[in-house]
């Protein structure tokens, strides 16, 4: 549930009949009681019905937004929220909901332009501090993102979020020791932290403890059966295992979803190289490689297959753009 339900409203226009304004109060205050019971479809429309009563109710549009939210149809929140906004421009609880979603939406310049509106009112806010480091985050702003999620943690330190998302923050930093730290105290936390584990099982893929990612990685899915993400990984875990039929199966399930994601296509790269199809393996790695350079290993396995092909002066120079990269495995490889 989400931590900014707006509890009360403000004002009324003068053009609304005390009778109006009254039966708003009352659909407004039933919505709120229904969204605390998680019963959202109901604390929906009644905060429909107030806005009927009472057109330029900020707080309702506000709070429909943030029901859009949970139910992941960001563009509908936002649309929500933006309403709110235009209604009373200084409401900044609905600038800073605007931002999350934003965030959501990949509208990353705008998403920060709204936190820094309300950075103020929000400077001892723990939850604030997640949400732009999360933009950091997209915008491979590490060093900004370790900041803020370190800054969410001293003021709230059962934040199990705020750790997870450092750890994995850490992992692009390619500082291994403070994001297994990290993750390891997300999962304490919180163990039924789908991401924390998935994060750590990836982080563990990366430093060779197989055993431990495979642990991980089952654990993450079978929190979230439904997040291919999760299955993906999982799916390399089970490859660096050795587990070839078990991870194509996996890569099956999620292939439709994530055709086009550079971790699926590194992963269904090495399966084929595995296999002893390189040049399946060739073609699948460079899509990857395209699609994202920064896929971790991905030169590491590009190494691999053209070495396996015959190719070592190609090999050379994948594992030393990997090198260059801070990759221990292409480091070893020179």
């Amino acid at each position: 549930m989400k931590q900014y339900l707006y509890l009360l409203f403000a004002f009324f226009l003068l053009n609304c009949s005390d009778q109006d304004n009254q039966e708003a109060a009352e659909f407004f205050e039933r919505g709120v009681y229904h969204f605390k019971k998680n019963e959202l479809d109901t604390a929906h429309r009644f905060f429909t019905e107030a806005i009927g009563k009472q057109p330029n109710l900020a707080d309702a549009y506000n709070n429909i937004g943030l029901i859009d939210e949970i139910r992941g149809k960001d563009e509908k929140a936002l649309e929500a929220f933006e309403k709110a906004i235009s209604i009373d421009p200084e409401f900044q609880q609905a600038i800073f909901n605007r931002g999350r979603v934003l965030s959501h939406l990949g509208q990353n310049q705008a998403a920060l332009a709204s936190f820094e509106n309300v950075s103020q009112i929000y400077k001892d806010s723990a939850e604030f501090y997640v949400a732009r480091g999360f933009v950091y985050m997209n915008v491979n702003n590490t060093g900004a993102a370790i900041i803020d999620f370190k800054r969410a943690i001293s003021l709230k330190p059962e934040n199990s979020q705020a750790f997870t998302n450092l750890g994995y923050s850490y992992i692009e930093e390619r500082s291994y020791p403070p994001a297994e730290e990290s993750l390891i105290r997300a999962i304490e936390i919180n163990p039924e932290g789908a991401a924390a584990h998935n994060n750590l099982a990836f982080l563990y893929g990366i430093i060779d403890k197989v055993p431990k990612s495979l642990y991980h990685a089952e654990i993450a899915v079978k929190l979230e059966p439904t997040n291919n993400l999760y299955r993906n990984n999982y799916a390399y875990g089970l490859l660096i295992n050795s587990e070839l039929i078990k991870a194509e199966r996996e890569l099956d399930i999620v292939s439709k979803n994530l055709a086009e994601n550079s971790y699926y296509l590194r992963n269904k790269g090495l399966l084929n190289y595995l296999k002893g199809d390189y040049a399946a393996a060739k073609g699948l790695l460079n899509q990857a490689e395209t699609k994202d350079p920064g896929t971790v290993l991905i030169y590491y396995y590009l190494g691999l297959n053209e070495k396996a092909m015959g190719s070592s002066s190609q090999a050379k120079a994948y594992f030393t753009t990997g090198a260059t990269l801070e990759d221990s495995k292409s480091k070893a490889e020179l």
